[in-house]
């Protein structure tokens, strides 16, 4: 996932970065003024753009206005300091998707931005890639990143891993297991799950 970071603060594209880093596999392209942001959405269309309201060269809202609905293929997410109605209400009619109050507490934001992403892998295809914890898992390399260390499992082991992955803390009978894995019905005699696990 593609995600641009347009601001001239530090502060803000660090802890934006940080609590990006926290819940998602992203590429962060960080941007310092208008100009340079409104030339990356248009020519590498992100998947998300989270726009400092303050921004060298024009305001965020305008700098949204400007890309006159260009940026469709973009979840346009504005980040304001101040959060009167009047500055959502120009933010949502500029064609921004969501706003951000900073400070905002980074739980609800990572959560924010999870089911924002899982929202739109759901509309793209399938997620080629997980992150739990410190891992991220390649679903389309099979192969699982622990920092700087690549890992391979075989493909059956592989699977089952990135399915409990994917829900950590769910409880998955065996044969739900089996049918995702080898997607077919599981004899009530089966033990390839228990094996592999």
């Amino acid at each position: 996932m593609n995600i641009l970071i347009a601001t001239e603060k530090n502060c803000v594209s660090e802890f934006l970065t940080s609590h990006i880093n926290r819940e998602l596999a992203a590429k962060i392209h960080i941007k310092k003024n208008a100009s340079d942001s409104i030339d990356f959405i248009l020519n590498e269309r992100p998947h998300i753009a989270i726009i400092d309201i303050d921004i060298n060269e024009m305001n965020g809202i305008e700098l949204c206005e400007t890309l006159e609905n260009q940026s469709q293929k973009t979840y346009m997410m504005l980040f304001s300091d101040k959060d009167e109605d009047y500055i959502k209400i120009a933010a949502y009619e500029a064609g921004f998707d969501d706003f951000i109050k900073n400070p905002s507490h980074p739980k609800l934001f990572r959560k924010k931005l999870k089911r924002i992403s899982e929202r739109l892998t759901m509309e793209n295809g399938e997620a080629k890639s997980i992150r739990y914890n410190n891992l991220i898992i390649d679903k389309s390399k099979y192969i699982i990143q622990h920092k700087d260390i690549s890992y391979t499992l075989p493909k059956k082991q592989f699977l089952i891993y990135s399915l409990l992955c994917e829900k950590p803390g769910k409880v998955f009978t065996r044969e739900y297991i089996y049918e995702k894995v080898w997607k077919e019905k599981m004899d009530t005699t089966n033990r390839s799950v228990d094996v592999h696990i």
